[in-house]
């Protein structure tokens, strides 16, 4: 990138003898076709500095790293998202590779194209930028991210250089658009569901009889809800009759309903008789939501100071028996239009509470509200795999196992694993984890051999040692987002995610060691006990119940399985009556599954291996949260309240 030493030490008058140190200059940068951009670069730059172009200054601008900023490819890529066309030009001018793609395969014309920056397109354009590079997720080209942003006037600019909306079709890249992360149809869905047939070994998995089944049902009930989808995250509570319907906006077997200020996606737990949630509540009084199935990805753009909050509810009345601020901050990261900065969910054992709140920190309390310690968590940017600079909002939730803590970190940068102090906060472990950002709640599960921890990750499921963080086994080939959470049930780790193209359903050995990723075109191996390459829902997370595996899609599309054998039973599409949009995950209770859509209706459907759906139950208020049942009351917390709902004889 700078002039040969022969150039530096020689004077030159003319046009011509600059021609020749400019054409040394571009011949060692490599960019023969960028030669009159380049030219009127260094003369602009020169005179905007009031002297006029000599080769002195030429030499001085060339001058080798002393004199001359080096740029990082973030560094172009963040100028172009943020469309500073100043040092977008500095950067050309000092020489830096216009062209560096990311880990997806993206380049700073991408990014400029998808945010509709024309004067930086125009700057990469000019400059010699790849206007047909293809990212290799999406398969989108420059032209494409600006055709789908209706930024017409960079559509054509690229046109008119030689843009196409062509893609290489041998690039690896996913059958849709960020727009449409589960579209599966009903209808579609069962050719390319079917596992391939071919010669694969048959492999040797305990067989479970009803009565075993039923056994693990029951001992995965309690008459608490410590965690997130309670024990073991299994979803389910027996013993009592819960309510099949009810109607919130007409007060129809409502026990109690208590507002909650701010937003927060945390599902209620509950200990005894007393229930926990949280919430972020803006000072600028900013606690909207924008539901339904889109594709955008944008953050809210909101700098205002949030307070973040724990709540402790009376679960007999409904009253707040307290509340504590956590703190009061501007928060480190933005929010997605459909999050909120208080998602992960309350873990409790009943003598200690504790809270997640991501970037923010974590945070123990007693159960009457003293606080015992915090714990930063670092820079936790979850967002967007493709673009680190749309920020979503963590969600994972911690999980109490005995003395410990345990919390999963996945983010754009410094992804871990780590078991702190229950008593005071201190890390016991911590392992490195190379992720993207994920949502997904960790599962804790004895196994004969000790305690084992189960994530589920864009690039790999893993099982870990409790007592060390030593790494057993892992899977590869999850989605690019996931966000559902592994469960154990029938002596099997069920672990799904549903962002396309790859939409797996894994059912995992208990003893599974190694590397246990089947080879290609297998869908089973002495580890892994069944799969199905698309099938795994997006964003509610399975439940295992009487047998069976039911999987909700984020559109309401309900498939059960044979959980011991992945033998598909039914696939249907619920009839809906608002907005088909699922967020939260399907719980259990009576012989009944519950699903709760997003506009606030909740589905019924009897836990048969026959479709055929009960009642939808309206509660008047959004809801993105998955309920709690205990006692044979379903706990929902909802957009503004917390809804307690039993069978009062009302419907």
């Amino acid at each position: 990138m700078i002039v040969s030493n022969l150039t530096k030490k020689t004077s030159y008058g003319s046009n011509h003898h600059r021609a020749i140190a400019l054409f040394l200059l571009l011949r060692q940068n490599g960019r023969w076709g960028s030669f009159f951009f380049k030219f009127s670069l260094v003369i602009c730059l020169n005179f905007s500095l009031g002297s006029s172009f000599s080769t002195s200054s030429m030499v001085q601008a060339s001058e080798p790293a002393a004199n001359i900023k080096t740029y990082q490819p973030k560094d172009i890529w963040r100028a172009a998202k943020a469309g500073d066309a100043d040092l977008i030009a500095k950067m050309i001018a000092s020489g830096t590779n216009i062209d560096t793609r990311t880990s997806y395969g993206a380049t700073a014309l991408s990014f400029a194209a998808e945010r509709g920056r024309f004067e930086v397109a125009k700057l990469l354009v000019e400059a010699g930028a790849d206007v047909n590079n293809a990212d290799t997720f999406y398969g989108f080209t420059p032209y494409i991210w600006a055709k789908s942003g209706g930024h017409q006037e960079l559509v054509e600019f690229l046109e008119s250089h030689g843009a196409t909306a062509e893609v290489d079709d041998q690039k690896p890249k996913s059958s849709e658009s960020k727009e449409s992360p589960d579209s599966t149809s009903a209808a579609s869905a069962p050719e390319h569901e079917k596992r391939p047939e071919n010669n694969q070994t048959t492999f040797n998995f305990p067989e479970l009889s009803p009565e075993q089944i039923e056994k693990e049902d029951q001992e995965a009930c309690s008459s608490n809800w410590p965690q997130f989808r309670g024990v073991g995250g299994r979803g389910i509570s027996e013993g009592r009759p819960v309510p099949l319907q009810w109607d919130a906006t007409e007060s129809k077997n409502v026990l109690w309903q208590t507002p909650i200020p701010g937003l927060g996606h945390s599902c209620p737990s509950i200990w005894e008789d007393q229930v926990y949630v949280t919430t972020a509540v803006s000072s600028a009084g900013n606690d909207d939501l924008k539901i339904g199935h889109y594709g955008d990805v944008a953050s809210v753009d909101d700098e205002s100071v949030h307070r973040f909050v724990l709540y402790c509810l009376n679960r007999q009345s409904g009253a707040i028996e307290w509340e504590r601020t956590c703190l009061e901050r501007k928060p480190r990261y933005k929010r997605h239009l459909k999050s909120t900065h208080a998602n992960a969910t309350v873990a409790t054992n009943g003598q200690y509470v504790v809270v997640s709140f991501g970037a923010e920190g974590l945070f123990c309390f007693t159960t009457s509200g003293e606080l015992v310690w915090q714990h930063d968590l670092g820079t936790l940017n979850s967002g967007w795999f493709y673009d680190d600079e749309y920020e979503w909002g963590f969600g994972s939730s911690p999980i109490i196992w005995n003395d410990r803590v345990i919390i999963q970190c996945d983010a754009h940068e410094h992804s871990y694993l780590a078991a702190l102090s229950l008593a005071d906060g201190s890390e016991l472990w911590k392992v490195d984890r190379d992720e993207v950002p994920s949502w997904s709640t960790p599962t804790v599960h004895e196994t004969p051999v000790g305690p084992m921890i189960i994530t589920n990750a864009t690039r790999g499921i893993r099982g870990y040692d409790g007592l060390t963080g030593e790494l057993w086994w892992t899977l590869s080939g999850g989605s690019e987002i996931v966000v559902p959470t592994p469960f154990v049930a029938y002596e099997t780790i069920f672990a799904v995610s549903g962002y396309r193209p790859i939409k797996p359903i894994y059912a995992i050995a208990l003893r599974a060691r190694g590397d246990i990723t089947p080879a290609e075109g297998q869908t089973t191996n002495e580890h892994l006990r069944w799969s199905i390459r698309k099938g795994g829902s997006y964003l509610p997370t399975p439940l295992a119940y009487r047998g069976r595996l039911y999987v909700c899609s984020n559109l309401g599309i309900i498939s059960c399985y044979d959980a011991q054998s992945g033998k598909r039973i039914y696939k249907e599409r619920l009839q809906i009556q608002g907005v088909r949009s699922f967020v939260g995950s399907p719980v259990a209770a009576d012989g009944h599954i519950f699903l709760p859509a997003e506009d606030g209706q909740v589905y019924v459907l009897p836990a048969t291996e026959q479709f055929e759906p009960l009642h939808h139950n309206q509660l008047g208020e959004n809801i993105l949260t998955t309920p709690a049942i205990v006692d044979g009351v379903i706990f929902i917390r909802a957009q503004r309240h917390i809804f307690a709902l039993a069978d009062k004889g009302e419907i």
